[in-house]
């Protein structure tokens, strides 16, 4: 007999009564990633609760020449350009607030110059540590590194993080360190959002301002109705994401020796080469597929896992596999902890440990415990991580910055 999948009420949304004019700002990397993801779910689920929403946009991927390259570097503290045209965006539309997503490296600060001249409230998203350090991810040469905020963003340019280049890690140094001196951060910018509070945190030891940051989790719209584990009959588990070493994808190819169902991985990098090499019966390389075959690969999953070595700020990943009923194994490391509950919807282990990594994987051959796991996985969603539950919290805090705005003479 099959476990139901537990059912939770999530609040009702209505129209609002005042409809906003909401303006995100973003630029797209020539890689898209989670900060896409969440700039677009924000934006469907405003449109659909009634908001009048527009995106002002660019996109790296017109940087391709050389000369291309060095005009972004040398205009990679201000752009007076794109300040020009952002300008000419905000007089059209006139937000009520705008929401910025990514401004590396295009667009730069110079947009919030724009919103403060027009008397715009600004909400900005962290999705990475690029304010603090030139790697984006204070993981450098393979260890968590905090010099940058310890020290100075200049004290990690010896270590080249940023494209392997001094010059560029120098460049990108220096507008930091820059940011912070002019204080853009507290005057240009309203408020923050962060998906966790590991990602608040760091911010905070770094000199940002605990009340000017707001803990909001990312969120993916409702999906199909998840098949409870005990239903399940392929004997597999899934890693999803980027081949690269942060990732930890070596640490789980050396720990899946041994087990006896089979591992699916997919995505791509630069150590796809390494899947390939295993050659072990149990691990077959999926490649990268469509988010929508990423969804059927985890409803029909045992369970995730996400071995990282770096401070994730969250994991889209993870509250995928949640709404499909299916528990992830991760490292105690970054956002992990707050997302996964060690033995209720899934099963941390230290980073960078492969026996405690493999412990866990034994645990997850109990059914029982499985199946427990993964009902808890799913009503975490419903009740963190729905479109439902995450509209009234961005709603107020737009509605918090608009009434906070300052009326200043034009």
């Amino acid at each position: 007999m099959t476990k139901s999948t537990p059912q939770v009420e999530t609040p009702i949304v209505t129209k609002p009564s005042k409809v906003m004019r909401i303006l995100f700002c973003h630029n797209y990397y020539q890689q898209g990633g989670g900060e896409d993801v969440a700039l677009e779910n924000e934006m469907a689920l405003l449109k659909k609760q009634g908001h009048d929403v527009q995106l002002y946009s660019v996109s790296n991927h017109q940087i391709v020449s050389f000369w291309q390259k060095l005009c972004v570097s040398f205009h990679l503290t201000y752009s007076w350009y794109y300040k020009a045209e952002f300008t000419k965006f905000i007089q059209d539309f006139k937000p009520d607030v705008v929401h910025v997503h990514n401004f590396f490296p295009l667009l730069t600060p110079a947009i919030f110059d724009a919103c403060y001249e027009h008397n715009t409230p600004v909400v900005h998203t962290l999705h990475n540590y690029r304010l603090l350090c030139p790697s984006a991810t204070l993981f450098i040469q393979g260890t968590n590194n905090q010099e940058s905020i310890t020290k100075s963003a200049y004290a990690v340019v010896k270590h080249k993080p940023y494209k392997n280049s001094f010059l560029g890690t120098f460049i990108l140094a220096r507008a930091i360190e820059k940011y912070k001196k002019s204080r853009i951060w507290v005057t240009k910018v309203n408020h923050f959002i962060a998906p966790s509070s590991c990602l608040k945190n760091i911010y905070v030891n770094a000199g940002f301002s605990a009340e000017s940051i707001t803990v909001k989790p990312h969120f993916i719209d409702s999906i199909e109705t998840p098949i409870t584990s005990l239903t399940r009959t392929d004997k597999y588990a899934v890693f999803i994401g980027r081949l690269t070493h942060e990732k930890g994808i070596e640490l789980l190819l050396e720990s899946w020796r041994e087990s006896d169902i089979e591992l699916r991985v997919y995505g791509a990098g630069p150590l796809t080469y390494k899947v390939g090499a295993k050659k072990q019966k149990n691990i077959r390389y999926m490649g990268e597929v469509s988010k929508e075959q990423v969804l059927k690969a985890l409803a029909t999953s045992q369970y995730l896992i996400m071995p990282t070595l770096w401070q994730e700020p969250f994991g889209f990943v993870v509250i995928e596999a949640f709404s499909q009923g299916i528990p992830v194994i991760a490292s105690n490391i970054g956002a992990m902890p707050e997302l996964i509950k060690h033995h209720k919807n899934g099963l941390l282990f230290k980073a960078n440990s492969r026996n405690e990594l493999q412990n866990q994987i034994d645990v997850m051959k109990n059914i029982e415990k499985r199946d427990n796991m993964a009902q808890q996985a799913q009503l975490d969603f419903n009740q963190k991580y729905s479109a439902q539950v995450n509209y009234p919290q961005l709603l107020s805090i737009y509605q918090s910055v608009i009434a906070r705005k300052p009326q200043r003479a034009n």
